[in-house]
């Protein structure tokens, strides 16, 4: 009877809240890093991954053999409603460069960013990617300090790294409810 259901994995049952510094000092370093939630979500880590922000967007570092990074953020970190609104935001990014993919149910849209605004720097074990404001549709943290965050990274190899939601239980893009919280600390 039970042999078909998903087994959850304890990140199902908590909210996610960590704190993401501001970018002004050498990034990254170890104060950037991002927790590893790989074990909760019955996934083996691959790649450490970095986070910062600043008044003009966010950046990200990820460390390790990556192939694509995806990124979803809300800006207005909504836990009200799941699925797709105009503070949503769903980033692909790999080698070619970075592409806002964000798909939208309804009229809660915003207009896609322009991919060349997206900044990745690749290289062989590492990839920076760099998100302006302009690219993230109701960012501004001297008025709002938080974002909703996780993300999906693909290893070279086909592995897979998850953050706050399993990608293998639920479809990310679909319940940004429950992605990680993220305080712009000041």
């Amino acid at each position: 009877m039970f042999d078909k259901v998903l087994a959850l994995s304890p990140l199902s049952f908590f909210q996610l809240e960590i704190e993401i510094k501001p970018w002004e000092k050498k990034f990254p370093s170890k104060e950037f890093l991002l927790p590893d939630t790989s074990c909760y979500l019955g996934l083996e880590s691959f790649a450490k991954v970095y986070a910062a922000h600043r008044k003009d967007g966010l950046i990200f570092f990820v460390a390790g053999e990556v192939e694509t990074c995806e990124l979803f953020l809300d800006t207005k970190d909504i836990k009200s409603k799941s699925g797709s609104h105009q503070f949503f935001h769903h980033f692909m990014c790999s080698e070619e460069g970075g592409l806002e993919v964000t798909r939208f149910r309804g009229e809660n849209s915003h207009p896609l960013c322009n991919p060349r605004d997206i900044e990745v720097k690749f290289k062989p074990k590492s990839m920076q990617i760099f998100l302006p404001q302009i690219c993230l549709y109701g960012y501004d943290p001297r008025y709002f300090d938080r974002v909703g965050f996780t993300y999906k990274i693909l290893h070279k190899a086909g592995y897979v790294q998850d953050f706050s939601l399993s990608s293998e239980e639920y479809k990310i893009e679909h319940h940004p409810e429950l992605w990680a919280s993220c305080k712009l600390q000041k």
